[in-house]
């Protein structure tokens, strides 16, 4: 019988949950997709490095996504003279990172429409994403073990919560800590978060 091979990302520290749909108070949640990659280990399919022309692919992807990174930014998240390395895993979801480095990036549907930073790639460049600020230390093991983010763990700041739309992809950190501990994209926008906490109020 052929072994499988299996590959285990542990807690939030490689990959951080995808939010999904709120409900209530509920502003974020990591019920699936990113949160069945924190726990669960996959079975690795594949292991090669990138050719050229799908690097750059990779990385006309990648600006396109995330417009805010600047061409410093993406030489120090897929370094030029670095091999960059792609996993395929058996419930599809795809990394790329940096040949005997860390990951950099992941797909979680393998089609390329979808690809998120990791965490590693948010300590190299925090201001890549736009973020939420956790009201305190204490929320954030439950966001790196999977929990839903819900509006009373968020610190609102004095002008008011930050506007968003459905479907942006934000990262989450903790309060005297520049590095994420997590990232997702929103389900909803901002407009309707609130309206969703007011009307769960009455």
């Amino acid at each position: 019988m052929r072994e499988k091979k299996t590959q285990k990302y542990d807690g939030g520290w490689v990959f951080s949950s995808e939010f999904l749909p709120m409900v209530g108070g509920r502003i974020l949640s990591s019920s699936r997709g990113g949160g069945d990659v924190l726990v669960k280990s996959m079975e690795l399919k594949s292991h090669q490095r990138l050719s050229g022309a799908d690097r750059k692919k990779l990385k006309r992807t990648i600006k396109d996504r995330f417009p805010a990174a600047s061409d410093p930014d993406m030489d120090s998240l897929l370094p030029p003279k670095v091999e960059i390395t792609v996993d395929k895993f058996q419930n599809r979801v795809i990394v790329y990172g940096v040949e005997g480095g860390l990951p950099m990036f992941f797909d979680v549907d393998g089609r390329g429409t979808e690809v998120f930073p990791t965490v590693y790639a948010l300590w190299k460049v925090p201001n890549l994403l736009p973020s939420f600020l956790l009201k305190g230390g204490e929320v954030s093991r439950y966001v790196i073990g999977g929990a839903d983010l819900m509006f009373p763990g968020i610190s609102i700041p004095p002008e008011g919560l930050p506007t968003f739309s459905a479907g942006e992809i934000w990262a989450v950190k903790v309060p005297g800590n520049p590095a994420p501990i997590a990232v997702g994209s929103t389900t909803m926008s901002s407009t309707e978060a609130l309206k969703a906490v007011c009307e769960e109020r009455h």
